[in-house]
């Protein structure tokens, strides 16, 4: 849905469902100038499902990561926790 949503600005999407398949039906609006839109809508559909993928894949952590940033409590090593954040860096003169 997400890949379709995409070009909605320029063109109308129409879904069918079948038990085999998912037909879907690009047609431009009255204004839009005929581009690739299914090479387009590929591109994108790719784009999400590799989107989540990469989710599925990671959840583990970014629920670590959101579990630590919305605690109260350290949930990685203390010493971390005490660290800043940013520190100055170091220039050291390369013989110039």
């Amino acid at each position: 849905m997400r890949a379709a949503h995409r070009l909605t600005g320029e063109c109308y999407i129409e879904f069918a469902e079948t038990s085999e398949k998912m037909v879907v039906k690009i047609r431009a609006k009255l204004s839009s100038v005929v581009h690739d839109w299914k090479g387009r809508f590929l591109n994108d559909l790719l784009d999400e499902e590799l989107r989540e993928r990469i989710a599925k894949e990671t959840e583990a952590e970014r629920t670590l990561i959101m579990a630590h940033a919305l605690s109260k409590h350290p949930v990685i090593n203390c010493e971390f926790e005490m660290a800043p954040a940013f520190s100055t860096p170091v220039i050291e003169n390369m013989g110039r």
